[in-house]
């Protein structure tokens, strides 16, 4: 829808568009460091998949020790920005489950669209077949800067 190139991320692909200009697939949002605002994110997720990237300089970045068990080479940042005396509030329904794939996981949806390596075999959903699928920026670093929570 725009214009990255036609043909299957499974199969054949041919790079076009803004993909093209960048030096293909292989390179979009190669260096670029891509914060996610959401309701979380699986850190598990095959999208986030940290083979074959390395940490940038000053990288990885988290709140407590705790918490650097959830950074990869992928996603370079774990923290939460809330004010201590007045945090976030979630109904915890499947909208806002970071884990709930076939209901919600928005977190993960959003993050994925950005930076999702390209060829990732996605699970089937309510409304897609098992199929093969990539983000905008493939090889971008992702901040993850909300509920960030880990499998």
């Amino acid at each position: 829808m725009i214009g990255l190139g036609s043909g299957s991320l499974d199969g054949v692909w041919t790079d076009s568009g803004l993909w093209a200009a960048v030096g293909g697939h292989v390179n979009a949002g190669a260096g670029i460091k891509i914060a996610d605002i959401d309701s979380g994110l699986d850190f598990s997720n095959p999208c986030f998949d940290p083979t074959g990237y390395t940490y940038p300089a000053g990288y990885p970045r988290y709140d407590n020790a705790d918490d650097a068990r959830l950074v990869t080479p992928k996603v370079i940042v774990a923290r939460a920005y809330f004010r201590p005396d007045d945090p976030p509030q979630y109904s915890r329904d499947a909208r806002d489950d970071p884990f709930s794939v076939g209901q919600g996981g928005h977190g993960t949806h959003t993050a994925g669209a950005m930076v999702c390596n390209y060829g990732t075999v996605a699970p089937a959903g309510l409304d897609h077949a098992r199929t093969a699928i990539s983000g905008v920026a493939p090889r971008a670093y992702l901040m993850c800067t909300a509920s960030c929570i880990g499998a």
